[in-house]
Order: C-alpha cells, then structure tokens, then sequence
C-alpha cells in the first residue's frame, strides 16, 4: 500500500494528520529504490513531499546505461540519503546461538524427452511473441517455467485425436451422457496432461487413457531428487520440499508414494484448523520424511525446525519469498545446521531467474554502494524472457 506513491490509496495514507511515523516491517523494504523513497516520503513527509516529481525522476532510472556522469552520480548521493532513516537488525545479529544455514544451488540436466520439449516451446513462443508485449511475455515466461520443471504442466501426450475419443467415451458416463462431446473437448483442450491423467483416474470410462509411471516420472528434477533424497534419509535428515505450483506438490506426492517416502502436505487449500495439527505431526514423528508445502503458505506460525534440510523445486522471481520459505526450518529451535539446496533446470529460464534474483540480493545488502545497480525486476525479467527466445 505504500510503495507507488503514484496510486489513490497512497494519496489517501499521506492526508492522515499524524505528529509521527513509524514503520515497522518484517520483509524486505523494497523491489527497487523508488518503492523505498516512497516509504520514506511516507515517514518524512515534511522532508520529501515537496518534491515528489523529482524524487521519482531520480530514482525510476533502471540502469546505468546512457546517463551521464552527473546523473550516476545523483544517484550515487541519492542512495547516501536513505541511511540514516533506517534501523535494520538482521538475524544474524539477534540471534547469534542459531546454527549456520548452508546454501547450495544444484543445476539438473533436463530429461532427454523434456529437453526436447523445451527446445520446441521456445520455438513456438519465438514465433508468437514478437510484438513483445507485457501480458504476452509474462505468460511465455510462465510456459517456460513450467516446462523447466516438469513436462506434464503442459498438453504434449494427450493429443487432439486421443481427446476426441476420450470426449466420447466420456459420454458413457452416467453425468455426461447428455453432453455434447465437442463442447467436452474443449473443455479438455484447456487442461494440462496432468490434469487430464487425473480426469482419466477419476472416470472409469478414460482409466485405459492413463498416463504410465514413466511419465509421472520423467524430468530432470525428478531424476535428481531420486538420488538426493535417498542420501539424505541415508544420513537421518528430514526435509522440507517447497514448490510454488500446487499442480507440482501432486506430481510430488505422486514421486513420493512411488519411492516409498512418508510425507505430510500442506498448501494454500488447507485449512486453519488443520495447518497446526499437520505441523505437530510432523514435528513429533520422525518418520515422517519430508513436509511438502507451497511456498506462498509459508507463512506465520509454520515452524518446521524439526528439519534440518530445505528443497526449493522451483525458485520464485522475488528470492524474499524463498527466504522467507527457508525460515520455515531455520528459526529459533533450530539445533542443527540447515541445508538449503535450490534445483535449477540447467540452461533454461531459471539460470536467469536466479542471476536476477541475485542481483535483487545484492541491492539490499549494498544499499549504500557507489555502483549505480538500480534494480527493476519487472524490466529485468522481461529481459531475461526476449533473451531466452533470442527476440
């Protein structure tokens, strides 16, 4: 609500006639350094609201690019500015008995079928993006994405001809005999072949159109997570496993119930009532191997320091919300070292998803530097996505 001093809503919070202005926050202050001059125009209005135009001028500039000397130097004093409003206690400097968190990144070759997939989505969104429109791109970057972790996110194995039988054989049913097998197509065009392998285990019409274990089985992450798994729960580990799509933890399910791991669940769907329950099961049954959750409801009140390692799936375009999944684990309670580990599909759209994710790091650790790295992730993943379809 208070970083586009641009918006109504902001315009509305600045009439509030206050003698002071406090903000306390537990998440990062800022996607980029016009957002943080907002909340400060916010606290400070006698100080920066009667140059507003200027400020936002000043501090919208994405890149170093074509300024002149003055202006990265403008910049350079501008970023001088915000030190002494801010009083920032980290972690680390609060809670110095809290075990160390180790970080890696393990990139993991697609599989050969899905490589070949990938290959082709890039092919056809090449062809399809040009314009290079905002709605265009993000959708291409999203199909990109979920290629990049697991195949079945898309319609490839159930084909046009293979759903006009199945809208057929759907009319054998008792709730669609009377339904017109074309508009029961198109209502299966739209879905993915996952869904349409859980549509074909819902009806025992379609059950002969089930997708194989192969499939289910078959990405790059998948394959990794195999091997990565087992040692862990060699070694006595527990894990957490976040994924941002909820169509991911089914196919992980899916992978754990074939690899005989026990697991507990826990996404948006659940409900309150039970999210603490699940919690303290987890927490007293040390069988339990890995908690499933989406990384979206890793929020309040989740304490999970009963493990000891976390798997990112698929890493978010803001890293505060990994880091904020991550802390699910290391927090206090926490008595061993936590392993955090990230999958990256090797050479695809999350190689660059998570330089920009660094970068965005960087720019809060380095708030003060003299580097001109104004950060707009918005513009640097619409980058990112041109590059990648080589437009």
């Amino acid at each position: 609500m208070l970083k586009n001093m641009n918006s109504l809503r902001y315009r509305h919070l600045m009439a509030i006639n206050a003698d002071h202005r406090l903000l306390l926050t537990g998440t990062p202050l800022q996607n980029n350094l016009l957002e943080l001059m907002s909340l400060l125009n916010f606290i400070m209005p006698s100080m920066f609201s009667s140059s507003t135009a200027q400020i936002a001028r000043l501090f919208s500039m994405n890149s170093s690019e074509g300024q002149s000397s003055f202006e990265r130097k403008r910049i350079t004093h501008a970023k001088l500015i915000m030190k002494p409003f801010i009083l920032r206690r980290v972690k680390s400097e609060v809670l110095k008995q809290l075990p160390a968190k180790e970080e890696s990144v393990e990139f993991c070759p697609m599989s050969a079928k899905q490589q070949q997939l990938y290959s082709a989505l890039i092919r056809k969104l090449k062809g399809t993006t040009t314009n290079g429109e905002k709605r265009e791109l993000t959708n291409a970057m999203m199909h990109l994405r979920k290629m990049a972790n697991h195949p079945l996110l898309h319609r490839q194995y159930y084909t046009s001809e293979r759903l006009t039988t199945m809208s057929k054989l759907m009319l054998n049913e008792l709730t669609h005999r009377d339904s017109d097998p074309v508009l029961v197509k198109e209502d299966m065009e739209v879905m993915s072949d996952f869904e349409l392998h859980r549509l074909c285990q819902q009806y025992s019409a379609l059950r002969e159109c089930k997708l194989g274990s192969d499939l289910l089985l078959d990405s790059g992450k998948l394959h990794f997570l195999t091997k990565l798994l087992a040692s862990l729960k060699e070694e006595g580990s527990r894990v957490v496993l976040f994924s941002q799509f909820t169509m991911m933890l089914d196919i992980l399910e899916i992978f754990l119930k074939h690899h005989s791991h026990r697991y507990i669940r826990l996404d948006g769907s659940t409900p309150m009532a039970d999210r603490i329950g699940l919690i303290d099961e987890f927490n007293t049954d040390q069988d339990i191997f890995v908690f499933l959750l989406s990384t979206k409801a890793g929020g309040l009140g989740i304490n999970l320091t009963s493990a000891n390692v976390v798997i990112l799936h698929d890493i978010d375009c803001n890293p505060y919300n990994d880091k904020q999944a991550e802390d699910r684990c290391h927090r206090v309670g926490q008595t061993r070292t936590v392993k955090v580990i990230r999958l990256i599909s090797k050479d695809s759209i999350e190689d660059g998803m998570l330089r920009i994710g660094q970068k965005k790091l960087k720019l809060e650790q380095d708030m003060t530097a003299c580097e001109g790295e104004e950060d707009n992730i918005s513009d640097d993943m619409a980058s990112l996505l041109k590059a990648s379809l080589g437009l």
